[in-house]
């Protein structure tokens, strides 16, 4: 893991103001704002308490925002746990506690 980290970092360097990600017909994000809204996650992980080691628990759709929330997680030492569910955040919850983690990152899943 340590490897893709270091190549993602480099990456980022690299190609800071070329474009990064693509929400489908809706938006676009260079390599320099993705490592802005990462480093924002960390700050949010850090204030959870979370510690190096912890499992975060990922129940999102593929999106942009899922890519944020697992690069934050592996880039800051965590353990990502993708759930793969795209249901009702009541079953959601219930697999974030079944995967012992400590933090869960979901987006609410309307349709």
């Amino acid at each position: 893991m340590e490897y893709f980290v270091k190549t993602f970092e480099n990456t980022v360097r690299r190609c800071w103001n070329s474009p990064a990600l693509d929400e489908y017909r809706t938006s676009s994000e260079t390599y320099g704002q993705l490592a802005s809204d990462i480093e924002k996650i960390h700050t949010y992980f850090e204030a959870a308490g979370l510690k190096r080691g912890d499992k975060i628990a990922i129940n999102a759709r593929s999106s942009a925002n899922w890519i944020k929330t697992f690069m934050a997680a592996v880039s800051g030492g965590y353990v990502a746990v993708e759930l793969f569910v795209h249901t009702q955040a009541q079953r959601g919850n219930s697999r974030c506690s079944a995967s012992s983690s400590r933090e869960c990152s979901s987006q609410c899943l309307s349709s």
